[in-house]
């Protein structure tokens, strides 16, 4: 089994987040019954992991065997190019070696490796994280943002989540308050040089404790109440305490993206036909009618203006429900046009479609949804 079996903690809360030992000397791999998920590997030139004082520890290849024992995650640390063509040598020698990841400050050896080996898990640190760090991941196709405490607010933890990205922390140091205030910041994984006290503090939580913060998706708006994917229902949504609102997009025969779930518009319109055959003004003609008050099928420029005027943090979830990949062009059109890089990511069902996101809006973070 090529998957790496983790210890699994006995605590109190519910989702407790994944424990990283980050390595910094060789007594830190005599480990007892208690492991941590992942372990933080600094390598050299010549894929040995070395330590604080960069001294040799041991090669790659024994910690892994003779340490790690298929139990705990590697996660090795890139700093440079050399560190790549080492890696990924190994890699094409050991081929069985699927489940581990690579982590840096840099995030163009990221890209560099995840572009030769797109199985890796990549991680991108960050000291001082700004919001443009969340787009940096993206196009350099990093899935977890690894922060630093100071950085480590409530406010930023939310902010990475709700664009489909995990956000670590790295603890400054091991204090039970440090180790709480990080705990509670809703933190997918925890980073430090001593694993155990993580553990420990966990154990001072009461049952059923709940450190992660939920979002709340209205799904094609507030559909109970509304048309659904109509421009009312998205903006009640919001209004009503939606995090993100879920809407689905195809693109007129004019190439005009407008909002609709099906592929024509006869369940939910006072029309018939494949909406992708018609025009815009063909489409404006038609009337959402599942619920009072009727309204027209809006266009996703009416979406994200009426957002922009409620002045809201809330997300759009964009589900591309369009074959056509041209759909992504005039996607960045509108994107840019309202500057709503920030406040967007995109789903799909179709493969195709997100390679066409990777390559003409590699900010914005996708999903796929299918099997």
């Amino acid at each position: 089994n090529p998957i790496v079996s983790t210890y699994q903690d006995e605590n109190n809360i519910t989702n407790a987040p994944t424990v990283i030992l980050d390595l910094k000397k060789k007594e830190q791999l005599n480990f007892n019954e208690k492991l941590p998920s992942n372990i933080i590997l600094h390598v050299d030139d010549n894929l040995n992991v070395i330590d604080e004082k960069n001294e040799i520890i041991d090669s790659f290849n024994n910690v892994l065997i003779n340490n790690l024992k298929h139990k705990i995650i590697p996660i090795v640390y890139l700093s440079s190019s050399e560190n790549i063509s080492k890696l990924v040598s190994y890699l094409n020698e050991n081929t069985e070696l699927i489940d581990l990841a690579v982590m840096s400050n840099n995030p163009v050896l990221l890209k560099q490796i995840k572009e030769e080996k797109s199985f890796l898990r990549a991680i991108y640190e960050v000291n001082d994280f700004n919001k443009d760090d969340v787009k940096i991941a993206n196009m350099n196709y990093a899935n977890v943002i690894a922060l630093n405490q100071n950085s480590a607010s409530i406010e930023n933890i939310s902010y990475i989540h709700a664009r489909f990205k995990t956000a670590w922390v790295k603890l400054n140091s091991n204090t039970k308050l440090d180790i709480y205030n990080t705990i509670n910041s809703g933190t997918y994984g925890i980073i430090s040089d001593d694993y155990l006290s993580i553990y420990d503090a966990y154990q001072d939580y009461p049952k059923n404790s709940v450190i992660r913060n939920s979002f709340n998706v209205a799904h094609r708006g507030l559909s109970k109440k509304y048309n659904e994917n109509s421009l009312s229902g998205c903006l009640q949504a919001i209004k009503s305490g939606a995090t993100h609102v879920e809407i689905d997009g195809y693109l007129t025969t004019d190439n005009e993206i407008v909002i609709m779930h099906d592929n024509n518009v006869d369940r939910t319109s006072s029309g018939t036909g494949n909406i992708e055959k018609m025009t815009l003004q063909e489409v404006k003609q038609l009337k959402l009618d599942l619920v009072e008050p009727y309204e027209e099928i809006p266009t996703l420029k009416e979406i994200i203006k009426g957002m922009k005027d409620l002045n809201t943090d809330a997300v759009l979830m964009f589900e591309i429900k369009s074959a056509n990949i041209n759909i992504i062009k005039y996607l960045k059109e509108v994107i840019e046009e309202y500057d709503f890089y920030d406040h967007i990511v995109a789903i799909s069902f179709y493969l195709e479609s997100l390679k066409e996101m990777k390559r003409l809006l590699p900010e914005i973070p996708t999903a796929y949804l299918g099997q």
